[in-house]
């Protein structure tokens, strides 16, 4: 079961601001950025083990949406191997 998404914001000196969500998935994380320095503004993801720092998967793209769903995607692409394997 998923828990909700923890949001935070992070405002730097320059006032820009960088936007950070976790979404949490089985036995993975995805943290997802938006980087609004940028004209347009850029959406990163980030694919972890939960209590690992190795990063899994990791992505750009032009949407939050699209940034969302790719994490989704690779993560519910490792649970189905999980459960395919185990």
């Amino acid at each position: 079961m998923s828990k909700q998404p923890k949001i935070g914001i992070a405002r730097k000196k320059e006032g820009t601001t960088l936007v950070k969500r976790t979404l949490s998935a089985g036995n993975h994380l995805a943290e997802l950025y938006s980087d609004r320095r940028t004209n347009p503004p850029l959406y990163h993801y980030i694919v972890t083990q939960k209590d690992s720092a190795d990063i899994i998967a990791w992505g750009q793209t032009a949407t939050a949406a699209e940034a969302e769903r790719g994490a989704l995607d690779f993560i519910n692409g490792l649970n189905g191997q999980f459960a395919k394997t185990g």
